[in-house]
C-alpha cells in the first residue's frame, strides 16, 4: 500500500472512531445525510434543522456512491447507512432480564441458530423494545456480510465516512410508536422503494417483517391470517397503510401508494437509542483494534528512545549480531511448525465435524420419512436443517405456503412453528421458510 493511501486510511479510521465515541449522528446534529441501498436502488436524503432538504431515489444505479452524494443539496462526506427492511432477518423475542453480555449469548441461541445462514456469515444486533422486572421484549436483527461488506468498503475506497449503520425497521418502529393514536391491535403497512414494511402492535404483542411482493392485498391477507393464529386474535387486526385506515382489502392493489418518507424524521431517534448496539460496532471494533495496536507500538518506540537517552547501556555488537543470525535462521522453522500445527488442527476438526454430521443424519432419517408423508402434493423442498430437537429450517416452494404450515401443525410431530422472512410469490408457487421444534422421537 502506498504511503498516501496508508495515510488516508489512518485518517478515515481515526475520524470514524472519534465520531462514534462522541455519539455522532444523534438528534443534536443540524445536518444529517442518510443513504439506503437495496439490490437495485439507492435512496439519498438530507435532513437539516428538522427539514427534509434533499430526497432522491436512483433505480439501478451504475455510478459510485460518491457520484450521487455530490448531487445532494449540501456537501457531506459523512453519512448514515440504512439497511432496507427487505435485507434484514428480523424477530421479536421475549427474553429474561439479564446483562448485555448474557443477552447477546441468549440471542445467539434463540435467534442466530434459527437463521438460514451461518452465524459467521451475518452481522447481528438488537434493540430492547420494552423492559420490565419480568423480562425484556427484544427486536433482534441481522444482515448478511456478503450484502453489507461491499457497500462499506466501497465507501471507504471512495473516501466516504460511514458514521453509523442502522436498520430501516427500527426507524419504522419509532415512527409508529409516536403515531399510535387510539388504535389497538393494528397492522401498520408502509411503502418503501421496493418493499412493504409490516408492523403489528397490540397491548402485549409486537410483530415486524418486510415483503417485496407487489400483491399487497395477498400479503395483508397472509399476514392477518398468521397474526390471528399466532396471537389467538378473535378478529383480524385493523390495517393502516401509509397512515390511512383500510376497510376494504379489495382496494389495496388499486391504490398507487406513495413511498412514506415521513419516517425519516425519526431516524435520529433510532440513532440516539441504539448507540453502541448498532451494526457499526463490528467495524468500529476492527478500527479500534487497529488504533490500539498502533498506539502500543508508538508507546514502545517512545519508551525505547527514552531509555536509550536515560541509561548508558553498552551492548556487545558481536553477541547481538550472533543472536540476530540465530533468530533469522529459527524464524522460518518456527513459522513452518505453527503452519503444520494449524493445518493438523483444521483437518482434525473437519474429521470430527464429518463424524457428527453422519451421526446426526442417521438420527433424523425417521423424521425425514414422516415429513415426506406430511407435505402437500406439489411441495418442493430446497433445504432442510435439523439441530437437536429443533427444525432450524424448512425452505422450499409449494402451491400454498400456508397449506404447508397447516399440514405440519396438524401432523402432531412439530410445535412452535412459524414463518421467517417473507413468503415470496413466484411463477411456480410460493417460496417459504419455516422453523419450529420436534415434539418427540418417532418410535
Amino acid at each position: 500500500m502506498k504511503k498516501r493511501k496508508l495515510k488516508k486510511l489512518t485518517e478515515l479510521i481515526y475520524s470514524s472512531v472519534n465520531n462514534h465515541l462522541k455519539g455522532y449522528g444523534s438528534k443534536g446534529r443540524k445536518l444529517q445525510t442518510y443513504v439506503e441501498i437495496g439490490d437495485d436502488y439507492l435512496k439519498l436524503l438530507q435532513i437539516k434543522d428538522e427539514n427534509l432538504v434533499y430526497n432522491q431515489s436512483y433505480i439501478n444505479p451504475s455510478q459510485k456512491i460518491s457520484f450521487y452524494l455530490a448531487k445532494a443539496e449540501y456537501d457531506s462526506q459523512d453519512l448514515v447507512l440504512v439497511i432496507p427492511s427487505s435485507k434484514l432477518f428480523i424477530e421479536v423475542l421475549e427474553l429474561p432480564s439479564v446483562s448485555k453480555e448474557k443477552l447477546r449469548s441468549i440471542l445467539k441461541f434463540k435467534f442466530l441458530d434459527k437463521l438460514p445462514s451461518k452465524e459467521e456469515e451475518v452481522y447481528f444486533s438488537y434493540y430492547i423494545i420494552k423492559e420490565s422486572n419480568k423480562g425484556s421484549k427484544v427486536l433482534a436483527f441481522a444482515v448478511l456480510k456478503e450484502f453489507l461488506n461491499p457497500i462499506y468498503y466501497s465507501c471507504y475506497e471512495e473516501g466516504i465516512n460511514i458514521s453509523r449503520i442502522i436498520p430501516a425497521s427500527l426507524i419504522y418502529h419509532f415512527y409508529h410508536q409516536d403515531n399510535l393514536g387510539d388504535y389497538d391491535r393494528v397492522l401498520y403497512v408502509d411503502k418503501g422503494i421496493d418493499y412493504y414494511n409490516f408492523i403489528f402492535f397490540s397491548e402485549n404483542d409486537y410483530y415486524i417483517r418486510a415483503s417485496r411482493s407487489v400483491d399487497l392485498k395477498e400479503e395483508v391477507a397472509k399476514t392477518n391470517s398468521y397474526l390471528e393464529r399466532r396471537y389467538q386474535l378473535s378478529k383480524a387486526p385493523l390495517v393502516v397503510v401509509n397512515g390511512t385506515k383500510v376497510d376494504d382489502y379489495s382496494d389495496l392493489n388499486k391504490e398507487n401508494y406513495r413511498i412514506n418518507d415521513d419516517i425519516w424524521f425519526y431516524a435520529a431517534d433510532a440513532l440516539e437509542e441504539i448507540k453502541g448496539d448498532c451494526l457499526m460496532q463490528y467495524f468500529y471494533d476492527k478500527k479500534q483494534e487497529y488504533i490500539i495496536i498502533n498506539s502500543i507500538i508508538l508507546i514502545i518506540i517512545i519508551v525505547i528512545n527514552l531509555l536509550s537517552f536515560g541509561v548508558n547501556w553498552k551492548l556487545d555488537s558481536d553477541k547481538l549480531a550472533t543472536l540476530q543470525t540465530k533468530i533469522a535462521k529459527l524464524s522460518p522453522v518456527i513459522s513452518q511448525i505453527d503452519h503444520i500445527k494449524g493445518e493438523y488442527s483444521k483437518v482434525n476438526q473437519e474429521i470430527n465435524d464429518l463424524k457428527d454430521n453422519i451421526n446426526l443424519t442417521y438420527s433424523y432419517l425417521p423424521w425425514l420419512e414422516e415429513l415426506s408423508k406430511i407435505l402437500p402434493e406439489g411441495t418442493k423442498v430446497d433445504q432442510i436443517h435439523f439441530k437437536d430437537y429443533q427444525l432450524n429450517l424448512l425452505a422450499g416452494t409449494a402451491p400454498s405456503a400456508i397449506g404447508v404450515m397447516n399440514r405440519l401443525e396438524e401432523s402432531g410431530y412439530f410445535t412452535n412453528l412459524e414463518f421467517i422472512g417473507n413468503i415470496i410469490s413466484e411463477q411456480d408457487g410460493e417460496r417459504f421458510k419455516i422453523v419450529g421444534e420436534l415434539v418427540n422421537e418417532i418410535e
